[in-house]
């Protein structure tokens, strides 16, 4: 993955990641880590948690960011963080690191997690990409420095064109797909169609989204 986590100082991607966890719906958020000494809560936060329709709960998290360029932690450094925690109690942790963990890492990770108190949940460089593609809005302001790099530069405008068959039907003119066509149900008239297919590959963009297969 092509990008440049350099450009941010460590204490500039602990605050991405607290902007990332709070655009993600954490609540309460208290940052530790800019003051030294967090005794391994880099962000601690609160976030409601639903189980069942009628079972919700609002449970602690603590989340740890290491900003990495080169080698990822491995298991040394990750289960000195995971001791850190049991200290505090959380009911979940959250790692975050800028790269990925390497096989033995994650398999340590897999075998131990049953021995902590707190559920383990990791964020490598993929699971970032993402959440900032999801939260581009939200960040541009803030990290330029970042959402200027090729992996978080918004697509190429896609352009809609009705087709004279019917005016619900569009043909999307996009590079590298000559025969993708998209059809709405309802006709809002072509300003309202366009907006509304727009919100939708809007929504496919900045989300993992999983299509059935036919019956």
């Amino acid at each position: 993955m092509a990008v440049d986590w350099g450009v941010l100082t460590p204490s500039e991607f602990e605050e991405l990641c607290y902007k990332l966890a709070e655009v993600s719906g954490f609540q309460e958020l208290q940052w530790y880590g800019k003051g030294g000494a967090d005794k391994g809560r880099d962000i601690v936060a609160r976030k409601e948690t639903t189980y069942t329709d009628r079972m919700r709960v609002v449970e602690s998290w603590i989340i740890q960011c290491k900003r990495y360029t080169a080698e990822p932690p491995g298991i040394t450094k990750v289960s000195e963080f995971l001791e850190q925690c049991r200290e505090h109690r959380p009911d979940n942790v959250l790692i975050i690191v800028s790269n990925t963990l390497s096989s033995n890492t994650k398999d340590w990770l897999d075998a131990v997690r049953s021995e902590y108190r707190f559920r383990i949940h990791l964020w490598e460089e993929m699971d970032l990409v993402r959440e900032i593609k999801a939260c581009r809005k939200d960040l541009s302001a803030e990290f330029p420095e970042i959402l200027k790099q090729p992996a978080f530069r918004a697509p190429t405008p896609l352009r809609l064109s009705p087709l004279r068959a019917s005016p619900l039907y569009y043909h999307c003119d996009c590079d590298g797909f000559d025969e993708v066509g998209l059809f709405i149900l309802n006709d809002y008239g072509h300003e309202g169609n366009v907006r509304w297919l727009t919100e939708f590959i809007d929504y496919l963009r900045d989300h993992e989204v999983e299509f059935n297969r036919p019956r």
